[in-house]
């Protein structure tokens, strides 16, 4: 009776899982602030040597903190940003969604958010190299990360890349064969 839960495999289940295996639930404050720091300074240790993963547990610790990080920082219920299979938070200011699929969604593997995290990658980059996938308005993250940005590091990875501004195109531009065509 008292035992905890456990998930598939004979593990306990993490904050962000459900019986079963359904959808993540959003996640709240659980990790303290040694406990996360160290797990985040572990694996930014082993990514950074280029040594093999850091164990599961570590690696789910420092992809929940980083998550509830994200929603301490920026609050509301606009953005969700899932990292299966560790955790989902709730995040950003906005329209509020009760039911089914939120409007705006982000979802990275978990070696993708912690180099988001720690600025390691760039939001735009991530996108790019479908590291990342993104749907709906808010869903561009790029003025929330880093969370942790890495001390020294040169403004190409620990500064997130801005969002591109939407540029008009001329119209000459857009059909090349007008260009010689008497107006």
């Amino acid at each position: 009776m008292g035992r905890p839960a456990r998930g598939g495999c004979g593990r306990l289940r993490g904050a962000g899982e459900r019986p079963g295996g359904g959808a993540l639930v959003s996640t709240r404050r659980r990790i303290s602030r040694e406990a996360g720091e160290r797990a985040l300074e572990a694996w930014s240790a082993a990514h950074d040597s280029g040594a093999a993963a850091v164990d599961r547990q570590t690696e789910a610790t420092a992809v929940r903190y980083c998550l509830e990080e994200l929603a301490a920082r920026h609050p509301g219920n606009a953005v969700e940003v899932r990292v299966p299979p560790f955790g989902v938070a709730q995040c950003i200011p906005g329209p509020r969604h009760t039911r089914g699929t939120p409007p705006t969604v982000v979802e990275a593997r978990p070696q993708a958010w912690l180099e988001l995290a720690t600025g390691r990658l760039g939001f735009t980059a991530a996108l790019a190299a479908h590291a990342v996938e993104a749907s709906g308005v808010r869903s561009d993250l790029s003025g929330f990360l880093p969370l942790f940005p890495l001390e020294g590091a040169d403004a190409q990875t620990a500064v997130p890349h801005a969002p591109a501004e939407p540029q008009e195109v001329a119209p000459e531009a857009q059909d090349p064969s007008a260009e010689g065509q008497a107006h």
